[in-house]
């Protein structure tokens, strides 16, 4: 699993660029594509995304720090929304959970995989 809270580490995360790319565009959207006002609600509000990788399993969380297995768990089971991103024969699923009432969150970001458990647990809220 990999952390992040700044807009410029999505450059930086093990991922195909046709997903970086798609990624960005999801995370920037709802400030008509300026990463600057984004970044500003990220830092404002304490969002982050969470890159979970292929290997990552469920033992994977329990390593984790309890605030983090918690805010993973809650992103897991109550996300606001969940998104496929496809590109160059890749997939990777998103999902956002709110947990601030400021409208920060949690970002999940899985490669799809149907032997993943966490790939598993955010494609079944897909709309």
């Amino acid at each position: 699993m990999q952390f992040i809270n700044q807009l410029w580490q999505v450059a930086t995360l093990p991922l195909p660029p046709s997903i970086q790319q798609l990624l960005m565009a999801e995370l920037t959207t709802p400030f008509d594509g300026d990463i600057e006002a984004a970044q500003q609600m990220w830092d404002e509000t304490g969002t982050a995304l969470v890159l979970i990788d292929a290997e990552d399993d469920e033992a994977t969380l329990r390593e984790q720090d309890e605030a983090d297995q918690t805010a993973i768990q809650f992103a897991l089971d109550n996300p606001e929304y969940a998104i496929l991103l496809e590109g160059n024969d890749q997939q990777y699923v998103l999902a956002l959970t709110i947990t601030t009432a400021a409208g920060g969150g949690c970002y999940l970001l899985s490669p799809c995989h149907p032997a993943n458990y966490f790939s598993t647990a955010i494609c079944r809220h897909i709309d």
